[in-house]
């Protein structure tokens, strides 16, 4: 189960064509990529993910919110036993620093980052 276009936050600001990716395609980044944690890039802190097959290159900020130990990235597939709760990429730290990626559920409610894929 994932998020009509008309309730996709991506499709929403940029329009057609864009929206925030299923949780498969961000397992899919995680399995297929190498992945360097803790990298500085343009003052952020943050995860980078290296293809192995090109040289696809994909920066993702790690900047918490409030006090939380975890900075949360949006799937557009909705928790199929509470459709308040959406699936997330989550990447774990402490210190001011990024220790690991996990998936998890978000109360959709709450704060998280989305990061657009354009439709191909």
């Amino acid at each position: 189960m994932v998020l009509e276009p008309v309730d996709d936050e991506a499709t929403s600001i940029l329009g057609d064509g864009w929206r925030i990716p299923t949780i498969d395609e961000w397992k899919e980044l995680y399995e297929k990529c190498n992945h360097i944690n803790s990298v500085v890039y343009a003052g952020e802190e943050g995860i980078v993910f290296v293809s192995r097959n090109s040289e696809g290159i994909l920066f993702l900020p790690a900047k918490r919110f409030y006090d939380y130990s975890s900075c949360n990235y949006w799937s557009s597939s909705l928790n199929p036993k509470n459709s308040q709760e959406a699936e997330c990429l989550c990447l774990y730290g402490g210190s001011g620093e990024v220790l690991y990626c996990d998936f998890g559920t978000c109360f959709r409610p709450m704060l998280s980052y989305i990061r657009p894929v354009l439709a191909r």
